[in-house]
């Protein structure tokens, strides 16, 4: 019974615990394990899914961008990842209430309450990492973040239109639908592989100088 009270504890903090600057590091990570336990979740019931249908693969991508965007939120703490992590839970939750309702087609899932679950780790993610940040004293540095943007948007696009035209040169009997996913499952690889390896080097964030003399 104790052990039960310890997690439901636990689980409680981690939905609804005060977040500060000092615990704000803390709580990112935790938040990361968050999504990669729903990441390794996605591509487990997907991939069951994809077993008994293959032309369902794509689905596969949320799983992977959960576990990609964990990573980040913890090696990184970066608000601009927890910003379309709270935008992946919203589109989320929406589906998933539109689903519940009737509205549109079973496409997501209507799992209202690990959308719910989602949706809370998506903002407690902004709340920490911009605790962090301010607690750092770091600034968001806009010029990196205006020209590695404008880099990843365009390789992900040359990309995506590159796969496609080899792809109907060499696939020609292969539906648009199809060519149009592979295209795009290739190019978001491509596109995260380069925003890991430039803002390696040039982070979207630089340390606020309190004096003169540390420059």
């Amino acid at each position: 019974m104790s052990a039960f009270l310890q997690l439901r504890d636990n689980v409680t903090y981690f939905l609804s615990g005060p977040i500060t600057p000092e615990n704000a590091e803390m709580t990112l990570r935790g938040l990361a394990r968050g999504w990669y336990a729903v990441g390794f979740l996605d591509l487990l019931l997907y991939g069951f899914i994809v077993w008994t249908d293959p032309a369902l693969w794509f689905d596969l991508l949320n799983g992977a961008v959960c576990l990609v965007a964990g990573h980040y939120l913890a090696a990184r703490k970066s608000r601009a990842v927890a910003v379309l992590l709270l935008v992946y839970a919203l589109l989320v939750a929406i589906t998933a209430f539109l689903a519940q309702a009737g509205a549109i087609l079973d496409e997501g899932g209507r799992n209202i309450v690990l959308a719910v679950v989602i949706l809370v780790m998506g903002w407690r993610g902004c709340r920490a990492t911009y605790a962090y940040q301010r607690h750092t004293q770091h600034r968001i540095a806009w010029n990196h973040v205006f020209w590695i943007t404008f880099v990843v948007i365009t390789a992900f696009l040359i990309a995506f239109i590159s796969i496609v035209a080899v792809l109907s040169v060499i696939k020609p009997d292969m539906p648009d639908e199809m060519s149009g996913k592979i295209g795009i499952a290739a190019a978001a690889a491509l596109a995260i592989t380069a925003l890991t390896l430039l803002t390696h080097q040039h982070p979207f964030h630089r340390a606020h100088l309190l004096f003169p003399e540390q420059a």
